[in-house]
């Protein structure tokens, strides 16, 4: 992989909220109290789109302002990972997936009521496209009821570039954390809150995916001081909103550092799924 694109992911992933915050400057949002809906990207769509053609599938009343959704009747074997692969439309609030019964049904909740539309029209309204997502023919969905951000997670999206993936940067300075002190980094990890992973991206480098947004903002404003400020911790883009060429990219590059990793020091870079 030329340096170039090395230099390109770099910028993207692991250097992400720094660039991104560097190159605007960002407005906090201002809501009332009823209206906590922040726009993550420039949320234009969501005001001109005409509603998903109706169907047996669409089972709550329609509005610009829905955010969460729910699907029912997934296959057993479907995880999270399997359904949050298919959303390219933006950063996700939460993802849920869980089960009553013998009902499995996952839990959706965008940041943006446009990126929930973006996906509800492109993975949902079509029955074809919605059982090649759930692995089943009599999956169901629709719409939660709209409900607003707490204040201070929009008041974060909107000054910090806040996600539910965080990026652990280990200082050069500091001297390459060992395998017990990884170990305890997960400990750390968890006492926040359930993640979905944990990477080890290269021996320096940590990726952790927060199952819900707030956990995330917690940890970032508590993590360093609990890793005695050893590392930097950044936020990462959300898996949901980056492209298919960008996914595949980082893939690529993090089999060329899981190759040199392992040729140099016998560690293996994993994902890690809870």
């Amino acid at each position: 992989m030329n340096n170039k694109l090395k230099r390109l992911l770099l910028n993207h992933f692991f250097h992400w909220e720094k660039t991104v915050l560097a190159c605007r400057r960002p407005k906090t949002p201002h809501f009332s109290s009823n209206e906590a809906y922040p726009t993550v990207a420039a949320n234009t769509v969501g005001r001109t789109l005409s509603p998903p053609p109706s169907s047996a599938h669409i089972k709550a009343p329609l509005s610009l302002l829905h955010r969460a959704l729910r699907i029912q009747n997934i296959a057993p074997h479907k995880n999270i990972k399997s359904i949050t692969d298919r959303i390219f439309s933006g950063p996700l609030e939460y993802a849920q997936l869980q089960q009553e019964g013998s009902t499995h049904f996952v839990t959706l909740s965008f940041l943006s009521s446009d990126s929930a539309w973006l996906f509800a029209r492109s993975q949902l309204t079509d029955p074809l496209k919605l059982e090649q997502l759930t692995g089943s023919d009599l999956a169901r969905w629709e719409w939660l009821p709209p409900t607003p951000l707490p204040r201070e997670t929009a008041d974060a999206i909107g000054t910090k570039l806040a996600r539910r993936t965080l990026c652990i940067s280990w200082h050069k300075s500091s001297p390459y954390p060992t395998t017990p002190q990884i170990h305890t980094l997960r400990r750390k990890l968890s006492r926040f809150g359930p993640f979905v992973w944990f990477w080890q991206f290269n021996d320096r480098r940590f990726v952790v995916a927060y199952a819900d947004i707030q956990t995330s903002i917690f940890a970032r404003n508590r993590l360093e001081d609990a890793l005695e400020n050893q590392a930097t911790v950044r936020y990462f883009p959300d898996w949901t909103e980056v492209s298919t060429s960008y996914r595949n990219s980082l893939w690529n590059w993090r089999m060329e550092q899981q190759q040199r990793v392992g040729n140099k020091r016998g560690v293996t870079p994993e994902w890690h799924w809870n």
